[in-house]
């Protein structure tokens, strides 16, 4: 299987109501962009990248796509690009194509594609699915850096704030405790500066 992501620069890509449609179906009103916010952000941000994810299948080592097309559109993933860092916002795959190791495949294309750390949020482990998802990205690479964090809310409302966790990986203690990434993703990503709750 071979993974390839190709950016929307476009609302009006011939993708992006499927995939928009796969991005509220898979995230919780608070937890992603209204529609116009996140169109607005496609065009204008430099910064900002929502990508779509391609499979092939790999036949006697030539790219082959599955069912017949020429690429398959499995999912999402919307990151923002920082000078020493890369933060990944959402990551979906299509429910079709879930459990097909396609996921793995994506985090093992991130974790290669990357040479800065990345770093993205993660829910706490208060539900069995959500230690489930903390030891899938252990598995791929990635470690828990910070256990205190509090999700801007994407609302502007602070009673909207969600307590997360942040993971990443390529990142050492020491850059962790140089780098104030979490003050860049709250000043870029969700335009806040302070974060009064």
């Amino acid at each position: 299987m071979i993974i390839s992501f190709e950016k929307i620069e476009n609302v009006n890509d011939a993708d992006f109501l499927s995939l928009y449609d796969l991005y509220v179906m898979s995230f919780p009103a608070k937890e992603r962009r209204n529609r116009d916010d996140l169109c607005r952000l496609i065009v204008d941000s430099k910064m900002m990248n929502f990508d779509k994810i391609y499979v092939y299948e790999e036949v006697d080592g030539e790219k082959s796509a599955t069912c017949g097309a020429e690429k398959t559109l499995s999912g999402l993933m919307v990151y923002w690009n920082f000078v020493d860092f890369c933060y990944f916002e959402h990551l979906a795959i299509f429910p079709e194509y879930r459990n097909c190791g396609i996921g793995g495949k994506v985090l093992s294309n991130i974790n290669s594609k990357f040479d800065i750390p990345v770093v993205f949020e993660v829910e706490p482990p208060d539900t069995e699915i959500a230690v489930r998802r903390i030891e899938y990205y252990k598995r791929n690479g990635f470690k828990v850096l910070d256990t205190n964090y509090i999700q801007s809310p994407y609302s502007g409302k602070p009673e909207d704030a969600i307590a997360l966790w942040i993971m990443g990986n390529n990142i050492s203690e020491d850059e962790l405790k140089k780098m104030d990434f979490i003050s860049a993703i709250r000043k870029y990503v969700y335009h806040v500066e302070n974060l009064n709750l």
